[in-house]
């Protein structure tokens, strides 16, 4: 797969970008549900770190924290979007994600 020069000038100019057909909605249901429970775990062992007021919680270093995370950044339809951004020479130690206690929005994406 390659990167479209669409999403190739936004990644470019923003910095971000959807991708489409990337998860289907049940692996979506997985990772959020596994994303909310290390954000719980994290809370009751006092490691986990607020903010937003206490909407929102960074849940760091996630390919650290199982298999599923590290097959997620890499999954192939990914993984041409970071070698567009960081070339294809990259190496990925961490990601984060910041889910929003609320509930009221969706987990923000990993940052750079």
């Amino acid at each position: 797969m390659t990167v479209s020069s669409k999403h190739q000038r936004q990644l470019d100019e923003e910095r971000y970008v959807v991708i489409p057909e990337v998860l289907s909605v049940a692996e979506i249901a997985f990772y959020r549900a596994r994303l909310l429970e290390l954000a719980a775990a994290e809370r009751a062992d006092g490691s986990g770190r607020l903010h937003s007021e206490g909407r929102g919680q960074h849940v760091r270093w996630l390919v650290n924290k199982g298999r599923e995370f590290e097959r997620l950044v890499a999954h192939p339809r990914v993984v041409p979007y970071f070698e567009h951004l960081l070339g294809p020479d990259y190496t990925f130690e961490y990601a984060d994600l910041q889910p929003d206690l609320s509930r009221r929005r969706r987990p923000s994406l990993p940052h750079r």
